[in-house]
């Protein structure tokens, strides 16, 4: 499984301190350019010694020599010993030389090292190679061209040989780079190429520091002077920019003379970008554009001999013209590319575009997660084209894989298990650079997905946080449409995921709003049970004082009162006395009541029948109506277990039986009564309905039927304690009384309870 490549991320301080060691570690410089750098430097040098030390290097000798024969020299024919060609070139002259030959053979020593060394590990060469002889040709080049500016433009100050030495070792840090990263600097040549860039800003991106900070490193290493450091440093920087410095004009001379190379396509300069013009950049410089075309002529001359004497090739002048203008048709030619390239990049970003804008308007701000799925296959399938794609979304506990068909629609959800070791969304972050999270994300779709998926073409596309994705695009690619998208494919995986995360997140509002309105739900019920309770113990406070304060002149009262009536017998005044009696009943009656109700007895709960309670019911029916009540209940239903205490469920029950008894007038039928029993499919809790055929009640009966004291029977015959003291009854067994209206005429009362499978889990 693939994943698009990252952009390059910046290097971190500890890589370029690195960098920085890997370059320190470079071989130093001869001991004999050593000395004579040294020697170079000192006002009491003797030109005995210095070439008593170039002859002592055969190679060295040749060299310098041949610097001698040069068409500008006018003895230097007749120039065969060292010494005199010490004498007639000047010291600063041949320091320069030994310079360039010091540097340039250490360092094709170190390519020609690592050359046999890749050779050997079978590395093949790729289409992005240092171009080392098109490097040294360019660097010949400016260090020529630098020092003919100098000896035109004596007035800038800066000394012939001083300059070649500038422009010869102006891009040393280019060369150094290549050596010690040299997989890293082929990715740097083929951003340079592709981007038309210059390579600076690539090789900070790539590497963490540019060929400049590199080539200062080194100078410093091999103790090279500070003027050439600082133009390695500062070269090709604008004029403007540079600080003051004493040798600010050789760093702006060297400048001027790189950009009139890379207009004449001399070498290889690394840089892709389009040079600099050449007379803004000697007008910068101070110089004088109008020389620029005197100096051209003997460019490539000098060039061809410079080559010639470092042993870098037999080139002649006229040869050296061709390669240039070859070098001028690749450049043409790389530009081209680079234009097919940014022409094919811009398709792709216009495509790309066009998917964002098409997918805002369909899609809008998703209202969940399943409208985010639907808008992501659709613009997906019509980007991507045919092939297997699919959403895989990441949970902690669950991959759900949704598979998106021909027309873009996303298909049935599937969801199962993560793989044991990748649960850890941050593993699936980057699956270009973690091969064994690919592999198990590939595994788990080919062992999930409906369709016959090629694991080895497919690709992933993080949505979300990029760092932690809530889910994976998976698509087939195909027709190099990824490469086709470019970097507009990061685009629409941005707009892709955000509407992910849109959606999750109103998935989210909608579940906490529910979760808010069930705990608002909850709270007031909380609350009203907290008031009804706080009203229940206020009143079980009254009654308990009422019962010690009123229970004993009641029972003086009832027996003074029965006491009469048995005197007087059966006269108007015996009839008087039997009323206090009742009266007296009633009141102890509606104590105890309060009392129930404020106070209800613990329930002892224990198996029984759905029959056992409804007789239980029906004795107290019966003893309060004195008659009896005909209940109809099945033989199913009566026989099915519950857990509760007959003796409280049973009261309870009767007050519904009661009530629908004497819920006709009289002159009306006697309504029906049934009990039915049946478990809840939400829940499994057993339910007991009082179902009646009479008049039913009014809206105002339902909503005021558990309140104490309520009732819409003619004054006295009720006093309205009945459903308040069933409902206390029930709540002590953990359960729920409601009254709704049935259908088509009458009352169903519900008494909810929990199932005996609840109470043995609790038990």
């Amino acid at each position: 499984m693939d994943a698009p490549p990252p952009n390059p991320k910046p290097a971190s301080t500890q890589h370029v301190e690195l960098i920085l060691r890997r370059l320190d570690s470079l071989p130093t410089l001869s001991p004999i350019a050593t000395r004579i750098l040294e020697l170079g430097s000192d006002d009491k040098a003797e030109i005995a010694e210095v070439a008593s030390l170039i002859e002592s290097d055969p190679a060295l000798t040749v060299r310098i020599l041949g610097l001698c024969r040069k068409a500008d020299r006018g003895l230097g024919g007749a120039i065969t010993t060292v010494r005199r060609a010490v004498v007639m070139l000047g010291l600063e002259a041949v320091q320069s030389a030994v310079l360039g030959v010091a540097v340039f053979e250490l360092l094709d020593r170190e390519c020609d090292i690592q050359n046999r060394t890749a050779e050997a590990l079978g590395h093949n060469k790729g289409a992005y190679e240092f171009d080392r002889r098109g490097f040294w040709q360019h660097a010949i080049g400016v260090a020529c061209a630098a020092e003919l500016i100098a000896e035109r433009h004596p007035d800038a100050g800066v000394a012939p040989e001083e300059a070649f030495t500038g422009g010869l070792l102006h891009g040393l840090g280019r060369l150094v780079l290549q050596l010690v990263l040299p997989q890293a600097y082929r990715r740097v040549i083929e951003a340079c190429e592709r981007r038309q860039s210059a390579a600076a800003p690539i090789e900070r991106a790539i590497i963490g520091m540019d060929n400049h900070l590199a080539g200062k490193r080194v100078c410093e290493h091999w103790g090279l002077p500070t003027p050439i450091a600082d133009t390695i440093w500062l070269h090709s920087q604008p004029a403007a920019s540079l600080p003051s410095v004493a040798h600010k004009d050789l760093i702006l001379l060297v400048t001027a003379a790189r950009a009139v190379c890379r207009q004449l396509h001399l070498g290889w300069s690394g840089d892709c970008d389009t040079p600099p013009s050449m007379e803004t950049v000697f007008i910068e410089a101070g110089l004088d554009p109008n020389r620029i075309r005197r100096l051209v002529p003997k460019l490539h001359e000098a060039v061809a001999s410079r080559c010639n004497v470092l042993g870098l090739d037999r080139s002649e002048s006229p040869d050296l013209l061709i390669q240039s203008v070859s070098n001028a048709n690749k450049r043409l030619s790389r530009a081209n590319r680079a234009l097919e390239d940014r022409v094919r990049t811009t398709a792709g970003l216009h495509r790309c575009l066009l998917a964002i804008r098409e997918f805002h308007q369909h899609t809008g701000a998703p209202r969940s997660t399943a409208e985010a799925q639907g808008g992501i296959g659709l613009s997906a399938r019509s980007v991507l084209g045919d092939g297997y794609i699919a959403l895989l979304g990441l949970e902690a506990d669950a991959w759900h894989l949704i598979e998106i068909g021909p027309d873009g629609d996303p298909g049935a959800p599937l969801a199962d298990e993560p793989p044991a070791d990748y649960a850890d969304r941050v593993a699936l972050g980057d699956l270009a650079h973690n091969p064994a999270a690919a592999g198990a994300v590939a595994s788990w779709v080919l062992a999930h997905a409906d369709k016959r998926v090629k694991t080895r073409g497919l690709r992933a596309v993080a949505l979300g946080d990029a760092a932690m994705p809530s889910a994976l695009l998976l698509f087939e690619s195909r027709s190099g449409v990824v490469e086709i998208l470019g970097d507009g494919l990061e685009s629409l995986r941005a707009a892709w995921g955000a509407a992910w995360l849109a959606g999750q997140r109103q998935d989210e509002v909608r579940v906490l709003g529910e979760q808010l309105a069930e705990a608002s739900r909850r709270l007031g019920e909380a609350h009203e049970r907290l008031t009804e309770a706080e009203s229940l113990a206020r009143l079980g406070e009254m009654t308990a004082g009422a019962a010690h304060e009123m229970n004993n002149p009641l029972a003086v009262i009832s027996g003074r009162a029965q006491l009469l009536a048995l005197r007087l017998g059966d006269t108007a005044d015996g009839a008087s006395a039997k009323a206090i009696v009742g009266a007296t009943r009633d009141l102890t009656e509606l104590i105890t009541s309060l009392h129930l109700l404020a106070d209800p007895p613990e329930p002892n709960l224990r198996p029984c029948t759905v029959g056992e309670v409804a007789d239980r019911a029906l004795e107290v029916a019966r003893d309060r109506l004195d008659r009896d009540v005909p209940l109809a209940i099945n033989a199913q239903d009566a026989v099915r277990q519950l857990v509760a205490d007959p003796d409280l469920l049973g009261p309870a029950l009767a007050e519904f039986i009661c009530n629908a008894a004497e819920s006709a007038a009289p002159d009306q039928d006697r309504p029906t009564i049934s009990l039915r029993a049946q478990t809840d499919p939400l829940d499994g809790r057993l339910v007991l309905s009082v179902i009646d055929t009479g008049p039913g009640l009014s809206p105002r009966a339902l909503r005021h039927a558990f309140d104490p004291f309520f009732s819409e029977k003619p004054a006295g015959r009720q006093r309205g304690l009945g459903l308040p003291r069933a409902r206390r009854l029930v709540q002590q067994m953990g359960g729920q009384i409601t009254i709704e209206p049935a259908s088509p005429v009458g009352t169903e009362a519900r008494i909810t309870l929990a199932s005996p499978a609840c109470h043995a889990r609790a038990a």
